[in-house]
């Protein structure tokens, strides 16, 4: 039996370009570290391409490879790094997506039928590109890439995947037939590339896989195709680096996105480099592009007009800035904006409503939240649902917004996380959000939605409030954490269309966890104090609650004597209003530190008189609230007992 060396004399191993490149430099001497940097990608891949290397000429070590190697003489490139069927030759390198290539060609075993689909941006079509590549020793009769993105008509889909096989349309017979019988014994991979607008096509595709029994169709676009025997994957932005100050430039590299837009920005300007001085600002801007490919290879090139820390102020703007792409990109994805432009004129116009509304939430949105906001009027009655009946027909016309967010979902214009406790919240890209806030402005009416996102809010708080002090708190405390982005932006707005007593009703809802949360007190009491110059205007049944609410955050925040100032305040107002409730909740807000202190005594008798309020009120929370303020009273000033 022929040893290995033997067999490798008849068969010479296949290595792909890349990995001759990693050959060249450990024969150089340099280690995995240094070739990473050299090469621009993540030290995991310079790993995974050694033991691709290691595995193909049947040595353990980079020493043995050398001399293996060399023996050896020149190497065969192994397909994957050269022109396959009609695919579209790259002149940049591929970076990353190892964990995606291996899924995608896993499923491409799998079935016969997968769809990449993603964000405009993600890179759904080089991927495509490069399984394919990857796979192309399984389809001995080839490869073949249909481009769709000048096909308008769905009814021409037949003539593009005719045309790229060289298939000949006959006077007598349809072209599908034609194309059925040309596909029947073929063992081959088709990629329809762009198909997002071209749905009404899709039964076509199962059609040839019927006749076709060995054809595989690989799909991109911005949505699946909702058909029999199809396996979707959908295609995520690039990894991000982590939001931490300080990480090593060859730490960064391993991640992609920074990969991405080094390799990048070094074509543009051969001597840019990642150092410890621009590496932060460098991962900054990757996060700001959301870690979309499209994104990154229009940001990069501009490297040669802008530092890093010019391109990442400029940034804010994102989309006047994502332009002049390469000429050789189709006209679609030459600026960040056309890109945008292509998915949004695929909507409906109803979808295109929805998605500019979903701008006025900042971070996620929850279904109910959707409902109530984004409804048209007719639709909304702005009443907050009732979870315990479990009932999706609170709002009228609910169903049609559903069906529309579910649209969007399936376009990959938002994204779905699990809320604290599952269900489900829809999250916008940055760079989506900031493009439908663009739609939202030439809409004319962002003022109408942000007041009725105000509105929401609102209700929705005073309806958790209550709750803060019952059993299911922590719950409560992870719902209202989930929605602080919003509430923020809807108690800035408040402020900024100058519907102060709302403001109010708002702060005042969330106080108690604003107080208790471990990271929101300081941030909380910023924000109430934004309205203590207005409040002589709010309506007493407001006021008293929020000056209550602003002095136990002055307290948290150990301004002693505006503690002091606002709770006594709150006191007077409602002996003077003759409010029984919002006397004892505000006779509740004592403090003393200690039996030397001057208020102790005073601390005393409201503490006493706020526990005799609530029992003869029967508020079982707010009697243990009253409780457990006079016994930590008691406990600074020493008696235990």
């Amino acid at each position: 039996m022929p040893d290995r060396i033997t067999e490798m004399e008849f068969d010479p191993p296949r290595l792909t370009g890349r990995e001759q490149e990693v050959l060249s430099y450990m024969a150089e001497g340099l280690t995995n570290r240094e070739i990473a940097a050299q090469m621009v990608v993540a030290l995991s891949t310079v790993k995974w391409y050694v033991r691709q290397i290691f595995n193909k000429l049947g040595v353990n070590g980079r020493q043995q490879a050398v001399e293996r190697a060399q023996a050896l003489g020149p190497l065969p490139v192994d397909a994957e790094s050269v022109l396959v069927g009609n695919l579209p030759a790259q002149l940049s390198s591929f970076v990353g997506r190892e964990k995606e290539l291996v899924a995608i060609r896993h499923l491409l075993k799998k079935g016969r039928l997968v769809t990449l689909s993603g964000a405009a941006g993600s890179g759904k079509t080089r991927l495509a590109l490069k399984a394919a590549a990857l796979k192309a020793a399984d389809y001995p009769d080839g490869i073949s890439f249909v481009s769709l993105v000048g096909t308008r008509d769905p009814l021409q889909v037949t003539s593009a995947i005719a045309q790229s096989l060289g298939v000949r349309e006959q006077p007598d017979r349809p072209l599908m037939q034609t194309l059925r019988r040309n596909l029947a014994d073929k063992q081959m991979l088709l990629i329809l590339d762009n198909f997002e607008h071209l749905l009404a096509a899709a039964p076509l595709i199962t059609d040839l896989l019927a006749a076709a029994p060995r054809l595989t169709i690989l799909v991109t676009g911005r949505e699946a195709l909702r058909v029999s025997g199809e396996h979707e994957y959908l295609v995520p932005p690039l990894a991000l680096p982590g939001t931490a100050p300080h990480q090593p430039p060859a730490e960064l590299l391993a991640v992609e996105s920074v990969a991405l837009f080094v390799e990048r920005a070094r074509m543009a300007s051969h001597d840019f480099r990642l150092t410890e001085e621009n590496a932060a600002t460098v991962a900054g801007i990757c996060r700001r592009l959301d870690g979309l490919p499209l994104a990154i290879e229009l940001a990069a090139p501009r490297i040669k007009l802008f530092s890093p820390a010019q391109m990442l102020e400029r940034l804010h703007g994102r989309l006047g800035l994502l332009v002049r792409g390469p000429r050789d990109l189709p006209e679609h994805q030459r600026t960040l904006r056309d890109t945008l432009d292509w998915s949004y004129n695929l909507l409906d116009q109803e979808e295109q409503r929805l998605f500019a509304r979903l701008a006025v939430f900042q971070g996620g949105r929850t279904i109910e939240a959707v409902q109530a906001v984004c409804s048209s009027p007719a639709q909304s009655s702005m009443a907050l649902p009732d979870r315990s009946e479990g009932d999706d027909e609170t709002f009228p016309g609910s169903e049609h917004v559903l069906a529309d967010l579910e649209s969007l979902l399936n376009k990959n214009l938002l994204y779905q996380k699990k809320g604290p406790d599952g269900e489900p919240r829809f999250y916008m890209l940055e760079t989506l959000h900031e493009y439908a806030r663009e739609r939202l402005a030439e809409l004319d009416e962002q003022e109408r939605m942000q007041d009725r996102y105000l509105d929401y809010y609102v209700q929705y708080c005073e309806a958790l409030a209550p709750g803060y002090l019952r059993a299911g708190q922590m719950l409560l405390f992870k719902r209202t954490e989930a929605e602080m982005d919003n509430i923020r932006a809807a108690f800035e707005w408040a402020m900024q269309s100058g519907q102060y007593e709302k403001g109010a009703r708002l702060i005042t809802a969330v106080n108690y966890y604003l107080r208790y949360s471990t990271n929101r007190v300081v941030e909380g009491y910023r924000l109430a104090r934004c309205l203590l110059p207005h409040a002589s205007g709010l309506a007493l049944r407001y006021r008293i609650p929020f000056l209550a609410g602003v002095s136990e955050l002055a307290l948290q925040n150990n301004n002693i004597v505006r503690y002091r100032r606002l709770a006594r305040r709150a006191q007077d107002l409602a002996r003077q209003a003759g409010d029984r409730e919002l006397l004892a909740w505000s006779l509740v807000l004592i403090a003393a530190f200690g039996r030397d202190d001057p208020h102790y005594e005073s601390a005393i008798r409201d503490g006493l008189e706020s526990v005799t309020l609530f029992r003869e009120l029967n508020d079982r929370p707010g009697l243990a609230y009253a409780l457990n303020r006079l016994g930590e009273v008691y406990r600074l000033g020493g008696e235990l007992d």
